[in-house]
């Protein structure tokens, strides 16, 4: 374990920490990295059950319209799986960054 100087309050702080704890400032890069990593784990997941509800609801439109009763139940499930998607992403996103 190294001591370097904090880019903020020069301060010696570990190598190791993840923030100076005196200012708080970042102090390993590493950390910043982890976290814009899983944030676009989880933007994907985002995106993906967004598109999931769009295309749902396209369907269930489409079914209402044609009195298509099937089109319809796909529909609806389309859209209720896509917001279960966004949902989970969601408490996911939320569960690992607090």
């Amino acid at each position: 374990m190294a001591l370097i100087k904090c880019g903020e309050c020069r301060r010696e702080v570990s190598d190791r920490a993840v923030s100076c704890p005196q200012c708080g400032a970042p102090v390993a890069a590493r950390a910043v990295v982890t976290t814009q990593v899983t944030a676009k784990t989880f933007k994907r997941d985002l995106i993906v059950g967004t598109a999931i509800l769009c295309v749902g609801l396209v369907v269930l439109v489409a079914g209402f319209r044609e009195h298509t009763t099937p089109l319809v139940v796909v529909g609806a499930l389309l859209a209720a799986l896509g917001g279960i998607c966004i949902l989970v992403a969601r408490f996911r996103a939320w569960w690992h960054h607090g």
